[in-house]
């Protein structure tokens, strides 16, 4: 089974320029680490859809996949083998991620409609000559 990394046009130019899919970083503090994130949702990951904001820098509302399609120059995902990922206690242990941050992590993506157990990835960055599948 393969899960997918979801990404847009935008990052996919800097991912095809160095070659390597990079972690998540953003709000990662030591000694927790980022986490190279995919899903089996075989669509679109709904936590991977990106915040429209107004002009004070509210969140008014997520973008839909058609909007975000054409705000970010396309969407792309990355193919991996599932049996090379982790997920749930497994991927949260490896990650150094303390529980209660976890269970933010299942609310946030409740609230946009995300199924935990979609959700797979590996601690580190991935190269992409490492058997991945792009569309």
């Amino acid at each position: 089974m393969i899960a997918w990394h979801y990404t847009t046009g935008q990052k996919y130019e800097l991912i095809k320029k160095t070659g390597i899919l990079l972690p998540a970083d953003i709000g990662v503090v030591a000694p927790e680490k980022p986490i190279l994130w995919f899903s089996t949702h075989r669509e679109y990951e709904p936590s991977a859809l990106k915040p429209l904001g107004d002009s004070q820098g509210n969140i008014v509302r997520m973008l839909t996949l058609h909007e975000m399609k054409d705000v970010a120059g396309g969407l792309y995902r990355f193919g991996y083998p599932i049996a090379r990922l982790k997920c749930g206690k497994n991927l949260r242990k490896a990650a150094k991620i303390q529980p209660i941050m976890w269970e933010s992590f299942v609310k946030s993506g409740a609230r946009l409609k995300a199924n935990p157990a979609d959700w797979w990835g590996r601690v580190g960055s991935l190269p992409l000559q490492q058997r991945l599948r792009s569309r």
